[in-house]
């Protein structure tokens, strides 16, 4: 907040206090100004030069000069939202990579936990689910429904299956089943005093829906952004790790039934027969509940087997009465959608502006009217000579009136500076066009030397200021900075936006992809890129239906691409392509469930060499899981011709085995003969990656 008033005492802010900036100039100019040049400051110290009494010119010089640099100082401490607005009075936070928390801190799902509030978020049929990981990255998921149709539990289901597919990481595979029962008998008496409390009790062990929370409500919890937004973000609030009931173990789970039963009162435990309807292979569908018997979803890691036993009240009248299904939970009303998820971008500080930023208060206007230098306190009488002697104060103060304003022009080009659109400078100045009279000491300002009358001098005037190349202008640029510090500075920004990342650009022997065109399109596309860094190729989503490429892909396209600057360059030219081996293996094994083949195109336009290849097989591994094998295979069309025949049938295969894959969720819709044409391409490509074939090249008909 800035204050309303300028405090008395400036603590500590040598910058803002005047006095302080007099006192140490005044002792430089004691040590300096009066120095021969073989002297040192020791010695020339007060020799020729001893009268620092405010009457003397230079010492009013000084004055002004660090009365400006007080002023200075005081604008580089205005509100950095105030520095960061444009033209319109907007922050352009994405141009800036200052991207909102749910913008960059989410994922797509990754651990166990991500997954199951995924589904809990996405399907409000689901009051819980568990995954259950298997060998080799499958996963088995199970979904608790509430009390829905036959129709729509199945609806759910491949709902379920399909979205896992399309948000799967690298190496992972999932099969979605509705959950099991479980059966649970023994004798009650009376039935309907106690039923309903025993459900309960059991179900309360069994699963317990979780409850979503505002973003809001975590942070007064005490919770982090980061920690609260890790993972995938969800549309209906979030959901902390601990909400989340783990896997239990079957035999603990049956103890907890138990200590949960004997807590009702007028019940005993004196044993009780568990059944359960899990089959041992998940893919089988689940047997109907026993009869008559009180069931709710349950799905165990494994299987005991426990000797019956009989359940029973204090008073035992009916030891033939099992329990009663139930049923399952009613759904619960449908749940609001959370579009703002708690956060708000902050609201620049209204009491600045930024067209206030640059203007700046010329120096020589700050002068006493005797200095002559103000609009008309020359007298018109004065002599050539003593209008000389003005022009040349004048010119000597131009130098440091032009870096005053220049600093202030790199205060408000603050934005450009760490913008992740393209750029033409770093360096940025601003005119002194507002000086009085300042135009005959500017460079190409009537070089014929023509008597002008005084509305002459007005048109010419104007028409300097409206030339942007003019030679002052043109020199201001040339001065700033070159094209070589250019580079370099922009590529130091840019370094400095991707390392509030962890992002960087590597370098390879003889050739670097380090190009600021990259390092910009990188900062851009973050958000989209982190949250996808692990994730898997959709594949097989049916006709029509838009697949995107891996996170894998994406990033390293990024990382590699050519800087297309030439406009007879084509926009992309696809170079690199991940097989998940996985995916081509048979329901029966599981071999290659984590290798990918990475088959890459050289796209240089020089000569493939060791050194470059292992640099872009290093640079894959990096950004890719520490569990996952690679196997790389690189491809050179350009120079031999084996290369391009062996690509082509690569190519072939590829794209028939992306265009009639089908995922789990896309086969059970599928006819035999999309089937057929799926296992078919599968083979070809499969071949094709033990034991590359070449392509004919097609013969033109004549």
């Amino acid at each position: 907040m800035i204050p309303a008033s300028i405090p008395r005492q400036l603590s500590g802010q040598i910058e803002q206090d005047f006095f302080r900036l007099r006192d140490e100039a005044l002792n430089w100019l004691a040590r300096w100004c009066a120095a021969p040049p073989a002297a040192g400051p020791a010695d020339a110290a007060g020799k020729e030069w001893s009268d620092f009494n405010v009457h003397d010119p230079g010492v009013q010089i000084t004055e002004v000069i660090c009365h400006a640099l007080t002023e200075l100082a005081y604008r580089a401490r205005v509100p950095v939202g105030v520095v960061l607005q444009n033209e319109r009075g907007k922050i352009q936070w994405e141009e800036g990579a200052m991207f909102a928390p749910p913008d960059i801190l989410p994922m797509n799902p990754l651990t166990a936990a991500d997954y199951r509030k995924l589904l809990l978020d996405r399907f409000h049929q689901i009051y819980q689910v568990w995954l259950q990981p298997d060998v080799n990255g499958h996963h088995w998921i199970w979904l608790f429904l509430h009390a829905i149709p036959a129709a729509e539990r199945e609806q759910v289901r491949q709902s379920a299956q399909e979205l896992l597919e399309q948000q799967r990481n690298l190496g992972e595979h999932f099969t979605v089943l509705t959950a099991p029962d479980i059966t649970l008998s023994g004798e009650l008496v009376p039935p309907s005093s106690q039923l309903e409390k025993l459900y309960e009790a059991a179900q309360q062990v069994i699963t317990t829906q979780p409850s979503f929370v505002t973003i809001v409500a975590r942070k007064q919890a005490g919770h982090s952004l980061s920690d609260i937004l890790t993972g995938p973000l969800l549309q209906h609030g979030t959901l902390a790790d601990e909400s989340l009931s783990p896997l239990p173990d079957w035999d603990q789970a049956q103890a907890h039934i138990l200590a949960a039963l004997s807590q009702i009162t007028g019940t005993t435990t004196h044993g009780v027969s568990f059944g359960c309807t899990l089959p041992l292979n998940p893919l089988q569908a689940p047997p109907p509940p026993a009869p008559g018997a009180l069931h709710g979803p349950f799905q165990p890691c494994g299987v005991s087997t426990l000797t019956p036993g009989a359940f029973t009240t204090t008073e035992p009248t009916d030891a033939n009465l099992h329990f009663q299904s139930m049923g399952y939970p009613p759904p619960p009303p449908s749940r609001k959608l959370l579009r703002n998820p708690g956060w708000m971008m902050p609201v620049p500080e209204p009491t600045w502006q930024r067209k206030d930023l640059p203007e700046f208060h010329p120096l020589q206007q700050s002068f006493p009217p005797n200095y002559g230098l103000g609009p008309d306190e020359l007298p018109l009488a004065a002599t050539p000579l003593r209008r000389a002697q003005v022009q040349q104060l004048r010119g000597y103060l131009l130098h440091f009136e032009q870096m005053m304003r220049n600093y202030l022009a790199q205060l408000v080009h603050l934005p450009s500076l760490f913008s992740v659109r393209p750029q033409q400078q770093t360096y940025f100045a601003q005119t002194v066009y507002a000086v009085p009279e300042v135009m005959p000491l500017l460079k190409g300002f009537n070089s014929e030397g023509l008597n002008l009358s005084p509305s002459a001098t007005l048109s010419l005037e104007a028409a300097y200021r409206r030339n942007r190349v003019n030679p002052y202008r043109r020199q201001l640029v040339e001065a700033g900075e070159s094209p070589q510090e250019f580079a370099r500075r922009r590529h130091r920004f840019l370094d400095h936006l991707l390392a509030r990342f962890g992002e960087s650009f590597g370098l390879a022997e003889g050739a670097t992809y380090e190009t600021a065109h990259n390092k910009e399109l990188l900062l851009r596309h973050l958000p989209e890129l982190g949250r996808r860094r692990a994730t898997a190729a959709e594949i097989g989503r049916g006709a029509g239906r838009t697949c995107l490429s891996s996170g894998l892909e994406e990033k390293i396209r990024h990382l590699l691409q050519r800087d297309r600057a030439g406009p007879d360059e084509p926009k992309h030219t696809p170079f690199y392509y991940l097989v998940e081996n996985g995916l081509l293996a048979s329901a029966e094994h599981d071999d290659g469930a984590f290798e990918l083949t990475h088959v890459l195109v050289n796209w240089t336009g020089n000569s493939l060499n060791p050194p470059f290849e292992q640099y872009v097989e290093a640079l894959i591994e990096e950004h890719s899981g520490a569990h996952l094998c690679h196997v790389f295979r690189w491809f050179d069309p350009g120079e031999r011709a084996e290369d391009a025949a062996c690509f082509r049938g690569f190519l072939a295969n590829y794209k028939a085995w992306r265009r009639t894959r089908l995922n789990p969720a896309a086969a059970a819709k599928a006819t035999v003969s999309a089937r057929m044409k799926a296992q078919a391409a599968t083979d070809g490509l499969k071949s094709w990656l033990k034991q590359p074939q070449p392509l004919p090249t097609p013969v033109a008909a004549p």
